[in-house]
């Protein structure tokens, strides 16, 4: 048998032209869709063990590092169109640095169920924690 990694665009284009392989019905496709956010690459704990290595931000932040405000706009109305069943706010940094778009998220996206994953960084003193949660 032949190594099918040794040709791959052979067999890419054999599933792409296969009629039963690729479908555009979009009614085979009614299910909730996943979506994993991160909002930003920065975190400033600096686990040993972190599997993405978050460095903390050491300067201005530019649109590779953060969600702006647009992004978060145009992020909320994509997972909206996209019937978002699950939204996981996660790493590549510390989601709850980015509190104004972490809130709006939560607030904005039509999910039937969101999970935010932390470091807790952010609630090392129980009245910050408190004050965050609160807001």
């Amino acid at each position: 048998m032949e190594n099918i990694f040794e040709t791959p665009h052979e067999y890419r284009k054999h599933i792409l032209n296969s009629k039963s392989l690729v479908s555009s019905d979009p009614t085979l496709y009614s299910g909730k869709s996943f979506i994993c956010l991160f909002l930003t690459r920065f975190c400033g704990v600096g686990c040993p063990f972190c599997f993405f290595k978050s460095p903390p931000n050491k300067g201005t932040a530019d649109i590779r590092d953060s969600f702006t405000d647009e992004g978060v706009d145009h992020f909320i109305q994509f997972a909206n169109d996209s019937n978002v069943g699950y939204l996981k706010i996660s790493g590549g940094g510390e989601s709850f640095l980015k509190k104004k778009a972490l809130l709006r998220c939560v607030a904005e996206v039509n999910a039937d169920r969101i999970m935010l994953v932390t470091s807790g960084m952010w609630a090392m003193d129980e009245f910050v924690a408190k004050a965050y949660v609160d807001s």
